[in-house]
């Protein structure tokens, strides 16, 4: 709850203008869309009753659950729109004011209409609140994935932790790993980064912390928001004790021998404008939530946002802050073990609208080929990745666990964040799965807001990062 009376007066005051530009559900209340499909809280979906959701979810999932690989609990989003209330109130204001001023070229990236020029810094808030789906599937594709990128201006920067785990379908995994990333995001936030002329849309760096072949290797990016112009990445190796350039297309490659490719995080983390985007359409689906730490069993309420505190790793910054854990579950942390190894057993899953869009990527050496997300209709988070090979043939598939973390203590203003608590993307042709955790489990963590300026992303702290 805010503790400032400026606080709650802004809330009041925006209350009514928001209300214009929330979704209102309509056809697509989780509510109604519960009944539509026979489904209630606590029901569990399993191999004799799957065909309840296979058009909410994608079809190889449907056969893990058939297969009696899965299952899955439905959960109860409660109110049903709390969805549209995950975000903090200037968010949604600040989206509105975007609205109409925005639009996509040819390739994809974003520009203002008046100018018909990339503007940097993107003002905070959704780009393109408002969508046409009677527009050019290409443009609106593109639009949909800039949504999605832009909630993570919402909290500046962040500091995590990612444990990485690969499965067989049975048993314990083989191949971990844990890295550690430092992000700054200088567009599409309330305040510039001090002191940033260059127009950049991220800064990341990365540690592997672990296995011990790969300890001290790191990496730093620089993603350009010049559609054009490709991102610009250095390794630091231990065993040479030196910095060299690396090429930013081998973001197809796998992370440290897992299922996971580079740009897996968010459904796809590369650059809007190296592939091709199409609109399929609107559909509902099932998405995955965590429960909490002290939830019971027999509690199947999805309550949001979730709990957060200050920063126990940035003490000394006010605006810092860091969700509470969740109590997720694979098949392999049971005992015993019923379900794949890889499958988080426990989370809660609602129905929601979604909308649904394809990529394909125009680097002819990229190790993917088409790559088919579902995104939440309300919030814009990407949940499901369906991919293709090079050669059009079903590969795997992806999910995320959306985090949604408030926090109230930003200059008297609330901040929200989103990420992706948990992925798991699984390859059927091997039949293997990995998992990614930040703060699912007890493994790995994450702080927002923690004030990393560019500085901390120039050659000189790369290079301490790397000792």
């Amino acid at each position: 709850m805010l503790t400032c009376r400026r606080c709650f007066l802004e809330i009041t005051l925006v209350v009514s203008f928001l209300l214009a530009w929330v979704p209102v559900y309509g056809a697509d209340d989780p509510a109604a869309l519960m009944e539509k499909y026979g489904l209630q809280p606590g029901m569990k979906i399993t191999k004799e009753n799957a065909h309840l959701i296979k058009e909410l979810v994608p079809e190889s999932v449907v056969r893990r659950l058939e297969a009696g690989d899965y299952v899955m609990t439905i959960g109860k989003l409660d109110p049903p729109d709390i969805l549209t209330k995950v975000y903090s109130p200037d968010f949604y204001s600040a989206s509105e004011q975007n609205a109409g001023k925005f639009d996509v070229d040819a390739d994809g990236g974003i520009i203002d209409k008046a100018t018909g020029q990339r503007p940097w810094p993107m003002p905070y808030g959704l780009p393109f609140p408002k969508l046409d789906l009677t527009e050019d599937p290409s443009k609106l594709g593109a639009k949909i994935h800039w949504n999605a990128i832009s909630l993570q201006g919402m909290y500046n920067d962040f500091d995590a932790e990612v444990h990485l785990a690969s499965y067989p379908r049975w048993g314990a995994p083989n191949r971990t790993g844990v890295v550690g990333g430092f992000n700054l995001f200088p567009e599409f936030r309330r305040e510039p980064v001090p002191g940033l002329q260059v127009p950049l849309l991220f800064q990341e760096a990365a540690i592997f912390l672990a296995p011990a072949d790969a300890f001290g290797t790191t990496t730093l990016t620089w993603r350009w928001s010049d559609p054009k112009k490709w991102d610009s990445v250095w390794i630091y190796s231990p065993a040479l004790r030196r910095i060299r350039r690396a090429t930013a297309a081998n973001r197809s490659d796998a992370v440290l021998g897992t299922e996971f490719i580079l740009d897996d995080p968010n459904c796809y983390n590369g650059k809007i404008e190296m592939a091709n985007w199409k609109f399929i359409g609107k559909q509902a689906m099932l998405m995955p939530f965590a429960r909490g730490q002290s939830q019971a069993a027999g509690d199947f309420t999805i309550k949001l946002p979730y709990h957060t505190t200050s920063s126990s790793r940035y003490p000394q910054v006010p605006t810092a802050f860091e969700p509470e854990g969740k109590a997720l579950t694979t098949g392999y942390d049971e005992n015993p073990q019923q379900y794949a190894s890889w499958w988080m057993v426990d989370a809660l899953w609602a129905i929601v609208p979604a909308y649904v869009s394809e990529l394909s990527p125009k680097d002819p050496y990229y190790n993917y080929g088409r790559q088919v997300i579902w995104y939440d209709a309300t919030t814009f988070d990407p949940v499901w990745k369906v991919i293709y090979n090079r050669s059009g043939e079903y590969w795997r598939t992806g999910v995320i666990i959306n985090d949604f973390a408030f926090f109230n203590n930003h200059g008297g203003k609330a901040t929200a964040a989103t990420r992706s608590l948990l992925g798991v993307f699984v390859d059927d042709k091997l039949n293997r799965g990995a998992v990614a955790y930040t703060g699912a489990g007890n493994k790995g963590y994450i702080h927002y807001n923690v004030g990393f300026t560019s500085d901390r992303f120039n050659m000189e702290r790369f290079l301490q990062s790397g000792k």
